[in-house]
């Protein structure tokens, strides 16, 4: 609900904005919105878990004195899986699949009128995600048990912490950024025709801009998803519908390559003129 409050205001900020350039500039502006779908790789992640060797849950406590002056060796502290079971590793390579509805306002800053020179839009984008994905034994819960070892002399006291595998789910929180386009004008349309009556009109761009990505995590001790900044760029189409002023969207963006997450992918989606 956060990601959809924060994504709202900067969209509220953004067509305020975006409407006072229009009044100002007379640009053409343009408003489109798009499901954009992304493969999500992160190497060498800690899970949320314990290590085999945590302070804070293994070694030998202090010596116990009883009131007879008797001297009992400190209580062994463990850490130990259910059942005897091995636990599983602490760092593992994330490869996952994200889902994210993408919002972008923009306006052309170029009117190119000749078909030659490609048409310079600026843009402001935001989404947030619209699914999770499943980070299997990522985190993990804790009971304690306490055994006495009586076959030893002195008696051995023992602490464990059992810890039970669980799994977290890693989602696109919310994502913003700002855009130069290259292209994708509806006054520089090409033509490809398949028969006398079928033929597609569409405008191809570039784009280049600036992004800031939350990839959160339900458990957030371990190192998984984060706070992102840095560079985007991508590749698309306008393709002409029998609607006016509307055009099918296609995009490949290449959201973001930074601190060793990596997420890209394909959208589609429509873009209004206005």
């Amino acid at each position: 609900m956060n990601s959809i409050k924060h994504v709202f205001k900067l969209l509220v900020i953004g067509f305020f904005c975006f409407f006072m350039l229009i009044s100002v500039a007379k640009a053409d502006a343009y408003f489109g919105f798009s499901l954009f779908k992304s493969d999500y790789s992160q190497p060498s992640v800690i899970s949320a878990t314990l290590a085999d060797d945590d302070p804070c849950c293994t070694g030998l406590g202090a010596e116990i004195t009883n009131a007879l002056g008797q001297t009992f060796p400190g209580t062994l502290y463990v850490i130990a899986a259910e059942d005897g079971l091995p636990r599983p590793s602490r760092i593992s390579d994330i490869d996952a699949k994200l889902d994210m509805l993408k919002f972008k306002l923009g306006f052309e800053l170029l009117k190119a009128e000749d078909s030659s020179i490609p048409a310079l839009s600026v843009e402001i984008r935001g989404g947030f995600g619209t699914n999770e994905s499943i980070l299997v034994d990522y985190s993990e819960e804790i009971d304690e048990s306490y055994y006495l070892d009586n076959a030893v002399t002195p008696p051995q006291a023992y602490q464990y912490v059992i810890t039970t595998p669980t799994d977290s789910e890693l989602r696109t929180e919310y994502y913003y950024g700002f855009f130069l386009r290259l292209g994708g004008s509806p006054k520089q349309l090409k033509k490809i025709s398949f028969y006398p009556d079928l033929a597609i009109e569409f405008s191809p761009y570039i784009l280049l801009g600036h992004s800031r990505v939350n990839f959160s995590v339900t458990d957030i001790s371990g190192t998984a998803g984060g706070k992102i900044r840095g560079e985007s760029w991508g590749l698309g189409l306008n393709v002409k519908t029998p609607f006016e002023n509307m055009f099918f969207n296609i995009e490949y963006l290449d959201l973001m390559d930074k601190d060793g997450i990596e997420s890209a992918g394909y959208s589609a989606g429509f873009e209004y003129r206005f």
